[in-house]
């Protein structure tokens, strides 16, 4: 699950362009952006001095498990880093998993009141710079506002689901991968039809010329949109399945 976070948070922070590269910008909206971050964290995460930090996600979902994100850039030397969250953790009376170095590192700690898993991925970003990352991982006890995947149908046998969700203030989306044993076209009848008894309304099928191994369905419901690709694999079929919300956009207007 691990990769599966990082990775998703490289992703998301160049989807949304969070980078601002002028300095007079980052000092003037450093005192509004570090007042909001004191109460983004649903948890217990302590705001590294002197630094603007800036939120990635607010209320995403991994493998059903919610997360909240930021980061921040500083020069700071990544042990000195370190060390902030580790005194912060221990003086909690929690057990902190730590990997510092001066080209970077690494920090986790389970709260078990919380029952959440805290992460601190520090990265090289720019010439005596680093990246800091900062994620609060918790099992999902609480109510989604889109929960995408409750009327897509899923063919049997299928397994090794993976799926990533968000409920932002300005995009709600949702992706799920897994595979089954049954033949590609077994699958692709089977998508074709069984949404349709979901409520779903077929829009069409997105196909590329000389590829007949790998074929998409697009579907429709109320101000929810889907895409279903279906890949042949070696043994069986890929499936990937993307809900998204018709009302939102994908990225705000104003974000550059």
């Amino acid at each position: 699950m691990k990769k599966i976070v990082i990775i998703t948070y490289i992703i998301l922070i160049a989807l949304f362009g969070f980078f601002y590269e002028e300095k007079g910008q980052l000092k003037a909206e450093q005192e509004d952006f570090n007042s909001k971050i004191t109460m983004f964290y649903d948890f217990d995460v302590p705001h590294y001095p002197g630094v603007v930090e800036y939120p990635i996600s607010n209320s995403s979902y991994i493998n059903n498990a919610r997360t909240q994100s930021s980061y921040f850039v500083t020069g700071d030397n990544p042990i000195h880093i370190g060390n902030f969250y580790i005194n912060y953790w221990e003086s909690k009376g929690l057990k902190v998993f730590s990997e510092f170095y001066p080209t970077g590192g690494n920090l986790s700690v389970y709260d078990l009141k919380e029952e959440t898993v805290k992460n601190i991925i520090i990265q090289p970003y720019q010439k005596d710079q680093f990246m800091v990352m900062v994620s609060v991982v918790k099992s999902d006890m609480m109510k989604r506002e889109m929960n995408a995947f409750s009327d897509v149908p899923v063919f049997k046998n299928s397994y090794g689901f993976v799926s990533y969700e968000s409920e932002e203030s300005y995009y709600i989306a949702a992706t799920t991968t897994y595979m089954n044993p049954h033949p590609f076209k077994d699958n692709f009848d089977f998508y074709s039809k069984a949404p349709l008894k979901q409520g779903w309304k077929f829009n069409k099928e997105i196909k590329v010329d000389k590829i007949e191994f790998s074929k998409t369905l697009s579907f429709d419901k109320g101000e929810k949109e889907m895409e279903i690709n279906i890949t042949e694999i070696e043994d069986g079929t890929s499936i990937n399945v993307v809900v998204r919300d018709k009302k939102r956009s994908i990225i705000k207007e104003e974000v550059r």
